[in-house]
């Protein structure tokens, strides 16, 4: 790394790549459409979260009720691909789902920016992630016996962002920032921080939020913080609070000459950021026109831009009279500067469409900002057809109708404004992306490669109908920088294929009919290329590694946005419920069989259990499983070893030690152990219907059986 100046550095921060999963949207493409078209992605509280109607009251006239049915809610919350993120079942069912979706998130956006996440271990690569609360450890707590060895992890809201540098074996600063509702755009001004400090290279940042629980919508709704009708009214006379939304969205960012050097497609770049605090104001959480004005100006000097050169800015916009009415003021005496009288500058706020994301709020914020200079256009502003006339004239405006917003002779700017509950102000100054040239495209058909590859072969069947669709709505795109943005930006996994074709619609053809069994290619001209790519594509099918690159090194190849990995979902949920305590003593069904166990037959029941416990520890049915297995050798680990001692506990109905997997290693010295009687005989674990005497008589017998049967 090279150390670049301090944090007044004047080089942009590259944009490039992003991902999310916003209501209504699962990516990028999805959320741009949901702009586009006006729709509003809230909805009613769905009946698996919690008893929406038991707990409405629309004059909350009791206490522990809301006012509000709505929110921005996303499918399948409960799933998530374990298995490609190496995670055992029984760690992802206690996992908080927000660190289960940023992972898969943060992922997209690496494949979105065309970068092989499996060539960034080692890396001065930096995660951080506006996150702040977790419904998911609130439920958990209300039932004690759902807690586990994982829950640590699973529940603590800093793993978040540790998981994910964990599984990229990454090793820039990672950690989560907690400033309410600027705690997302906070992320990302400390990540542009690092960036031009020389501290990282490569920088994930973004937010995260699901709501899981009642408790913090009761609390707000007590407040009068909430949209009785689900609305979020910014900047309008009916606003009268916002909806509570969730959902994830991550940026990935570089140095804008890094990414060049490249070769990255920059999809923006960030020319500013700055960050402050309200210190005393009026109250804790009332909002500051002087803080707010201060921020903004700093950010615009950081970025060295004129107030009057800004176009567009997507606002914090909450639906509060007071808090739109600062924000308003605040915009509007900064950027109402060196302009003409008149609306000038476009006023946004996305909270209108999918609600407020609160800890990831300003990630939604900006990822829609990028997408606006990405297409030239800015979409209309939803419930705003009442602007409040008390906010006053102003250069700004709410475009009631879709604006377009093409290149001109000067860079289109963008602000994007956030501020936090509790008083933290987050502002940045983005721009479009610099001009580049598109690759050329071969005046004759040339052929082409697609190598795709996937960690499962349904997998693997998805992904490659997904570019088959991909292909046939993109007939016309340069099939060689399609080849090279996937051979070149993508992870290899062990499922693989390849195809060859020299036209976009006949390499879809292909993908329709095509396995694992060889290369695929459609009819043509023979030549030395066509050969180079089939000899490349077995090598590739056999499992070698590939230099892809190589391919492309005398040309000046495009990367394009292509199909996302399809993970396969499965569901990991813990069912709780709050539990009493109980005085009846309880007897398992592992003891109540051993006790109607034949003599013989109780190692054999024992060591059965055992095998099934361990598998699940795992994830693994595949793996040989002897009495002298050591487990440790086979990938248990620490924290499964502990999960695996409170899971026998639990079947056998009574205590065990905590080191008990590292004592006894082996199913062997396992099955052992929890025959002894220093395991089992004491007065209050004995087996209920037998009496002392003959239980030590029968774990006599059992243990001279397990001498013999030792080699």
């Amino acid at each position: 790394m090279t150390p670049l100046c301090s944090s007044t550095c004047s080089e942009p921060i590259a944009l490039v790549g992003m991902g999310c999963r916003f209501p209504g949207a699962p990516d990028p493409r999805a959320f741009w459409e949901l702009l586009l078209s006006g729709q509003d992605a809230i909805t009613e509280i769905p009946a698996d979260r919690w008893d929406c109607q038991a707990l409405y009251d629309p004059d909350l006239s009791e206490p522990g009720t809301m006012n509000s049915r709505w929110g921005g809610f996303l499918e399948a919350l409960d799933r998530f691909d374990a298995r490609f993120f190496g995670v055992s079942p029984g760690e992802a069912t206690h996992m908080d789902p927000q660190q289960r979706l940023l992972l898969e998130v943060a992922w997209e956006s690496l494949e979105y920016a065309g970068l092989d996440p499996t060539t960034l271990a080692g890396s001065a690569t930096g995660v951080y992630v506006g996150m702040g609360s977790s419904d998911y450890a609130y439920r958990c707590g209300l039932d004690p016996t759902a807690l586990s060895a994982y829950s640590p992890t699973g529940h603590a809201l800093s793993i978040a962002a540790n998981r994910l540098s964990y599984f990229l074996d990454v090793h820039g600063p990672s950690l989560v920032v907690d400033t309410a509702c600027s705690s997302s755009l906070m992320a990302v001004h400390l990540a542009c921080q690092s960036l031009w400090l020389g501290e990282v290279d490569l920088a994930l940042a973004g937010g995260v939020n699901a709501i899981l629980a009642p408790n913090t919508t009761i609390s707000l709704a007590q407040a009068w913080m909430l949209a009785p009708d689900g609305r979020c009214k910014s900047f309008d006379a009916r606003a009268n609070g916002y909806v509570r939304s969730e959902g994830c969205g991550v940026v990935v960012l570089k140095r804008l000459s890094d990414a060049v050097a490249a070769g990255d497609r920059v999809l923006a770049v960030i020319r500013g950021s700055a960050a402050n605090q309200d210190g005393r104001a009026s109250a804790l959480t009332a909002p500051s026109v002087v803080a707010q004005k201060a921020v903004i100006r700093r950010a615009l000097a950081q970025a060295n831009v004129a107030p009057a050169a800004v176009d567009y800015v997507e606002a914090h916009g909450v639906g509060s009279l007071l808090t739109d009415g600062v924000e308003w003021q605040a915009l509007t005496a900064v950027l109402g500067e060196g302009r003409t009288a008149g609306p000038s500058v476009v006023l946004g706020c996305v909270k209108t469409q999918i609600g407020h994301l609160e800890w990831a709020a300003g990630i939604s914020s900006l990822i829609k900002a990028v997408l606006c200079l990405q297409h030239e256009k800015i979409p209309a502003h939803g419930h705003g057809t009442q602007i409040n006339p008390e906010l006053g004239p102003s250069s700004l405006f709410l475009p009631q109708t879709l604006q377009s917003w093409p290149r001109g002779e000067r860079p289109r700017i963008a602000g994007v404004n956030a501020f936090g509950l509790g008083g933290t102000n987050v502002h940045l100054v983005i721009a479009e992306a610099p001009s580049v040239p598109t690759g050329p495209e071969p005046v004759a058909p040339c052929w082409q490669i697609l190598a795709l590859s996937a960690k499962t072969k349904p997998a693997l069947q998805e992904l490659a109908g997904r570019y088959a669709a991909y292909l046939s709505e993109h007939s016309t795109a340069h099939l060689a920088d399609i080849c090279y943005s996937a051979n070149t930006g993508r992870a290899h996994f062990a499922h693989r294929l390849t195809v060859l074709a020299q036209a976009a619609s006949a390499m879809a053809e292909l993908l329709r009919q095509a396995d694992e069994t060889g290369v695929r290619s459609t009819a043509g001209l023979e030549d030395d290329r066509k050969q180079l790519l089939t000899n490349l594509g077995m090598r590739y099918l056999k499992g070698e590694t590939v230099a892809w690159a190589a391919l492309y090194q005398d040309e000046a190849r495009a990367r394009v946005v292509l199909p996302s990995y399809p993970f396969a979902r499965e569901r990991y949920w813990l069912e709780v419920q709050p539990k009493t305590v109980s005085t009846t003593p309880v007897v398992s069904a592992l003891r109540t069989q051993l006790a109607h166990s034949p003599v013989s037959r109780r190692p054999k029941v024992l060591l059965a259990h055992l095998r099934t416990r361990v598998l699940e520890m795992l994830d693994s049915a595949q793996t040989p499983l002897e009495p002298q297995s050591r487990l440790f050798d086979l990938g248990l680990t620490s924290l499964a070893a502990l999960e695996l001692k409170n899971r026998l506990q639990a079947d056998l109905g009574y205590a065990l030690p905590t080191t008990l997997v590292f004592d006894y290693p082996t199913l062997g010295a396992l099955v052992e152990y929890l025959l002894t009687p220093a395991a089992v005989l004491e007065p209050k674990n004995a087996l209920d219907h037998l009496s002392p005497d003959e239980v030590a008589q029968l774990l006599a017998q059992e243990l001279l059986t397990l001498q013999q049967r030792k080699p």
